[in-house]
């Protein structure tokens, strides 16, 4: 399987539920890109966040299927 057949990004108005290390859910809602670029990565197949782009790229060069988001630090979860 190529990385083009496993690695997606999230599309405008999507829901997911991420878990949080406590046990909760948090439900989330896909926004538009805006012009802000502080924030980072989020695998939300993997329930996975990012602090730089090595430990991303690291974890979409293993195996599966990857959907990634991107978490700005104004907005929350929106499209790449």
């Amino acid at each position: 399987m190529s990385e083009r057949e496993r690695i997606f990004t999230v599309k405008e108005g999507e829901e997911y539920a991420l878990k949080h290390p406590s046990g909760m859910e948090n439900k989330i809602r896909i926004l538009p890109k805006c012009d802000t670029n502080r924030g980072f990565w989020i695998c939300v197949t993997h329930n996975e966040s990012f602090c730089n782009q090595m430990q991303k790229d690291s974890h979409i060069s293993g195996r599966g299927k990857h959907v990634l988001a991107w978490n700005c630090s104004e907005h929350g979860p929106e499209v790449p």
